[in-house]
């Protein structure tokens, strides 16, 4: 799922698009908990899948917890 909000935060990615159809559980599950979205405004929504505000506090937590893991394990 890293990579889903990854992407969605760099450039973002089309939803019917080959990474949307080959990452489909991982796309459904960042949208599900609010990392993605679709809605680019209060009303109005897209066909690019995009990182939220959410999705940069998850990846940052993540990012965070593998390098705790990692330094410990050294």
């Amino acid at each position: 799922m890293f990579n889903v909000i990854l992407k969605a935060l760099e450039k973002g990615f089309k939803c019917k698009g080959q990474f949307a159809r080959e990452n489909a559980i991982f796309v459904a599950a960042a949208a599900q908990i609010g990392t993605i979205t679709t809605q680019y405004d209060d009303t109005n929504f897209g066909d690019t899948w995009w990182c939220t505000e959410d999705g940069l506090d998850w990846l940052k937590e993540m990012t965070e917890y593998a390098e705790e893991y990692f330094e410990d394990s050294d």
